[in-house]
């Protein structure tokens, strides 16, 4: 049978590395350049399942949500090979925006976000934390606190896999939380941050601090206006393309 070349495109930060197999047990060439590789062609065969991997674009090839590269990881076999999380496990729940939903200016800290939850939140509620780089104590909290998924959560990282935890909304978890917050960078808590009741997503903040909070349509605007005081910031109703031109103005 007629050797067959592979060719896997991995980033390390602005350099690609390219590697050539040429078929099981041969020898393997390794080259490192700073510009795209270039394309070779996979023989077609029963074992091609997947589209060939495309090189990704000079202006393309980091790895945030929109590059080549996240585009790369969707396919199955590169997927696993890197440990990316399936395309099927990415969905789950999220904010409705089908319909008009609340946009609010985020606050500073989590600390002084979860002092803003305690008595807003219903406490059958839960928190989600995705892909934080926890320290000890934070891990031992998750150890004694966190409780098995109710829903899952569409996810907002694919590679490398990250660390999730759901833990319940009680008023003695958002203190504790509120209390560890005081001495740690939010970044070592989660990325992304969410809260769910049931199967409905009440809270959705993906790339937390950086991104305003979307809170469900469903929450009257009275309890919206109590949050957005807690915190001191602004917030406005979101709705899509052909809404009322006053539909997004700001609220206090």
């Amino acid at each position: 049978m007629r050797p067959a070349e592979l060719i896997v495109l991995v980033g390390i930060q602005d350099k690609l590395v390219q590697a050539s197999v040429i078929s099981i047990g041969k020898p393997v060439l390794v080259e490192a350049s700073g510009n795209p590789a270039p394309r070779v062609d996979i023989p077609a065969g029963p074992w091609q399942t997947e589209r060939p991997i495309q090189p990704p674009s000079p202006a393309n090839r980091g790895f945030g949500q929109n590059s080549g590269f996240d585009k790369e990881i969707n396919m199955g076999w590169l997927g696993r090979l890197f440990g990316a999380v399936p395309k099927e496990e990415m969905e789950g729940i999220r904010l409705c925006t089908a319909e008009p939903y609340w946009e609010v200016d985020g606050p500073k800290t989590f600390e002084e976000m979860f002092n803003a939850l305690k008595g807003w939140i219903p406490e059958d509620a839960v928190l989600y934390f995705e892909d934080g780089s926890p320290d000890t104590e934070i891990d031992n909290f998750i150890a004694t606190h966190s409780v098995p998924e109710v829903s899952h959560v569409a996810m907002g990282t694919q590679w490398p896999r990250p660390k999730v935890f759901h833990v319940p909304a009680t008023v003695t978890v958002l203190t504790e939380l509120a209390r560890i917050m005081e001495h740690h960078a939010e970044p070592e808590l989660a990325i992304h941050f969410h809260v769910y009741r049931n199967d409905l997503v009440l809270v959705e903040w993906h790339d937390a601090f950086s991104q305003p909070m979307l809170m469900s349509g469903a929450i009257p605007e009275a309890k919206v206006k109590v949050f957005a005081e807690r915190i001191g910031n602004n917030f406005r109703k979101a709705v899509e393309q052909g809404a009322p031109a006053d539909a997004d103005k700001a609220r206090r």
